[in-house]
């Protein structure tokens, strides 16, 4: 499924418009990809609440915490105005992370890294 919607920056202006499809939806916010190729996250009125997502893949612990890669090897958390929650990264390339019970799991080596959202490293499990 495919929607048009008009992309704004936080005073309302019209920056353009983006097609976004089914799967960059979570709790009322897209990822969108400008005609650049950047990716933003945008809210159901099409405001962008935050700029310089890296890659396509969106997490959402189901209360208001969203996270994102801002670059290969490092997250970033935010709520759903946009404001920087924590940043994190790790010594490889960031992939499979999600939430797991409030905390950002990255797998890491033999095992899972566990984060909160502020970015402090809680701990790991080994497989």
């Amino acid at each position: 499924r495919q929607r048009q919607m008009c992309i704004r920056d936080r005073d309302g202006s019209a920056l353009g418009y983006t097609t976004l499809t089914a799967y960059d939806y979570i709790d009322d916010v897209y990822m969108a990809a400008k005609a650049d190729g950047s990716l933003e996250v945008v809210n159901k009125n099409g405001e962008v609440i935050y700029s310089g997502v890296y890659g396509t893949s969106l997490e959402y612990d189901g209360g208001g915490v969203y996270c994102a890669r801002s670059s290969e090897n490092e997250l970033v958390t935010f709520d759903r105005y946009g404001n920087v929650l924590g940043r994190f990264s790790s010594e490889g390339e960031v992939q499979n992370y999600g939430f797991v019970n409030g905390l950002i799991s990255i797998p890491a080596g033999d095992g899972v890294d566990y984060y909160t959202p502020t970015g402090d490293k809680v701990g790991n499990l080994s497989k």
